[in-house]
């Protein structure tokens, strides 16, 4: 006796679809959020600043401060963004070929957040910890010169930070375990600013947020809109 068989396509139904304004609104609430958690954070941030400093002062040995220096030197831009070219030249003629994406994004969102930071605190022009000179906020242009490009007129916030903390934005998104290791990375070049004096804790942990904001913003724009992978 024969029997009835459903067509395929009454078997296998396609997923429901979201609807296209759901998206943009995921992808604003969450920029949202991390300007929130940014703006929260920054605040004790500030008020934590003198304190730190003074701990660091205290507690800064040449061993510790040799491994801060070499952090700071292997986390700047040109070496991170040399590296991270590497890897997408790599991955170009011998990777899989879905890793083009996220290396790629990976080394917009380092090059373009390190590159922001760097051009907000020449701007900013807030005195660096270590710097000989009075402690306060002096803009672009002070007392008959431009501060732009001056070492000590350079701390906020800070470029080593949001530089990995740009990548880490990316990678947090794209590939979770890539991800977990920036933003490990981005604590370390962050502490490490700050004990050589380079930064307060308010510089780092704005050049933090504006990283990892600025990093999700490139991939949620240019990198893909599907779930991060593991």
């Amino acid at each position: 006796m024969a029997e009835s068989v459903a067509p395929l396509n009454e078997l296998v139904k396609p997923p429901p679809e979201i609807p296209s304004s759901a998206e943009p609104q995921a992808r604003d609430n969450s920029i949202r959020w991390m300007l929130l958690v940014a703006a929260v954070l920054l605040a004790p941030a500030f008020y934590f600043d003198e304190d730190v400093i003074r701990w660091v002062r205290s507690n800064s040995t040449p061993g510790l401060r040799f491994f801060a220096e070499l952090v700071s030197k292997l986390l700047d831009w040109p070496p991170v963004i040399a590296f991270l070219g590497g890897a997408y030249f790599a991955v170009r003629r011998w990777g899989p070929k879905d890793y083009r994406r996220w290396v790629g994004m990976a080394l917009v969102g380092a090059a373009l957040c390190g590159a922001t930071g760097t051009l907000l605190r020449s701007i900013i022009g807030r005195a660096r910890p270590s710097a000989a000179i009075e402690q306060g906020w002096y803009g672009p242009y002070h007392a008959g010169h431009w501060t732009i490009g001056r070492h000590d007129y350079a701390a906020f916030p800070s470029g080593h930070t949001s530089t990995v903390a740009g990548a880490a934005g990316v990678l947090i998104l794209a590939r979770r375990r890539w991800g977990a290791l920036a933003l490990a990375l981005t604590i370390l070049v962050a502490c490490s600013r700050i004990f050589l004096l380079a930064h307060r804790l308010s510089d780092v942990v704005a050049a933090a947020f504006l990283g990892l904001v600025g990093g999700a913003w490139i991939w949620r724009r240019w990198g893909g809109l599907g779930a991060s992978e593991p």
